[in-house]
């Protein structure tokens, strides 16, 4: 997966999508995940059908909190 295709999901996803949290997640997907970045975003995804946006929100920005170097 692109990382523009990436991007672009996240931001129809998250209410405040941030382009730093972004950037660090598609790392981790490609580095961590063998090159899977779409898992990441799966999981996004069964957050925002069961959670609150609020919930999601905050996963995301959590995230970035295991991504930094």
């Amino acid at each position: 997966m692109k990382y523009e295709e990436f991007d672009q999901q996240i931001r129809e996803m998250i209410p405040q999508p941030s382009a730093a949290i972004t950037d660090a997640l598609y790392r981790m997907g490609v580095e961590a995940l063998e090159d899977r970045p779409q898992d990441l975003l799966i999981a996004f995804e069964f957050i925002s059908r069961y959670f609150s946006v609020d919930v999601l929100q905050g996963v995301y920005e959590i995230c970035l909190l295991y991504t930094s170097d």
